[in-house]
Order: structure tokens, then C-alpha cells, then sequence
């Protein structure tokens, strides 16, 4: 009988060696890390259950349970410990994606404002056409155009880097009114509050 308990309890324990993928250098998932883990705790289950059907054949029962599940507790708060860092860092990944796709979203659409302030000046700057406009006057219109791109570029740019500077003022101006605020808190006088009326 005993033989059979160190055969299994020994089976038991040497399953996760074997359950290791094949690839030394592969990084696992964190499917494949929260299905080990939900493995290991099943698998100290088990040891559990075996070891506690070996105490209740001691002497000393009460001691033996005491410390199997002492030993059980200690394991399965360490892996639980460890899927919830796999969680922390899928939180942390799936919002550094987001702030990634939140980053390209607003590059298109300072493209697509750019595009469009382009194509409202193109528009402006021609003049109403006649039924049949002369070859000078379209080349000189297009030679207009493609000398203004660059100074709508630099002109672009000098709106953004002055809202940036806005933005960055107005950031600057609300942290001093949170820390003033904290202070003005701070130094205000605890009200004392009355007790409450005994029933009666």
C-alpha cells in the first residue's frame, strides 16, 4: 500500500517535467502559463488527498493534517500569486496597445485635417474658371500651389507646437490649483463633530 502511495505521490510530481514544451528557448503564453498553473493546483490537490489518506493511518493525525495543508496553502498562494501577475501584465500590455492605437488614430487625423486645410486652400486660391482658361494661367495657379505647400507645413507645425505650449500651460495652471487646494485642505481646522443623541 505504501509502495503504491510513493509510486503515484512520485508520478504526480514528476507530470510537470514532462509537460514542459519541447522548444528550450519558447516563451509560453500566458494561456499556456495560467493553464500550468491551474494544473499545479490540481496536481497539490491531489498530493493533498494522498497525504491526507497517509495521515489518517498515523498516530498523530491532527498534526499530520496540520501540516499537509499548511504545505498545500503555501503552494497554491504562490501560484496564485503568479496568475495574478500574469493578469497585472496582460492589463499592462492590452493598455499599452491601446494607447498605441489611440496614438495612430490621432496621426490620421492630423493627416486628414492637414489633407483637407490643403484642399481648402487649393480651392481658394483659384480663381473662378472660365469656360476655357488659358495654359499660362493653370501652370502659374500650380506653380502658386506647390510653393505654399512648405509654408503650410511650417505653418501647420507652428499652430501645433502653440496649442502644445496651450495644452502644456493649462496642465501647468490646473496641477497648481490641485496643490494649492491640497494645501488650503490641509491647513483648515478639523471641525469637531458632536456626538450622537443617546436613544432614550
Amino acid at each position: 500500500m505504501k509502495f503504491l502511495l510513493l509510486m503515484s505521490l512520485a508520478w504526480v510530481m514528476a507530470a510537470p517535467v514532462w509537460s514542459q514544451p519541447l522548444e528550450a528557448g519558447a516563451v509560453p503564453s500566458v494561456e499556456q502559463q495560467r493553464a500550468r498553473i491551474a494544473q499545479q493546483i490540481a496536481e497539490q490537490d491531489a498530493r493533498t488527498a494522498i497525504e491526507e489518506g497517509a495521515c489518517q493511518a498515523k498516530f498523530a493525525v491532527t498534526d499530520c493534517l496540520v501540516d499537509v495543508r499548511r504545505r498545500r496553502r503555501d503552494t497554491v498562494a504562490d501560484l496564485k500569486r503568479q496568475d495574478a501577475s500574469l493578469g497585472s501584465q496582460q492589463r499592462k500590455q492590452k493598455g499599452g496597445d491601446q494607447l498605441i492605437r489611440l496614438e495612430d488614430k490621432a496621426v490620421e487625423a492630423r493627416a486628414a485635417e492637414s489633407r483637407k486645410t490643403l484642399a481648402a486652400q487649393e480651392d481658394a486660391d483659384k480663381p473662378a474658371r472660365s469656360k476655357s482658361p488659358q495654359p499660362a494661367v493653370r501652370v502659374d495657379r500650380q506653380a502658386r500651389v506647390s510653393t505654399k505647400m512648405p509654408g503650410d507645413i511650417k505653418k501647420d507645425a507652428d499652430e501645433r507646437a502653440l496649442r502644445e505650449k496651450k495644452y502644456n500651460e493649462r496642465l501647468r495652471l490646473a496641477q497648481e490649483r490641485k496643490e494649492r487646494k491640497a494645501k488650503n485642505l490641509a491647513q483648515k481646522p478639523d471641525k469637531k463633530l458632536q456626538p450622537l443623541p443617546v436613544p432614550g
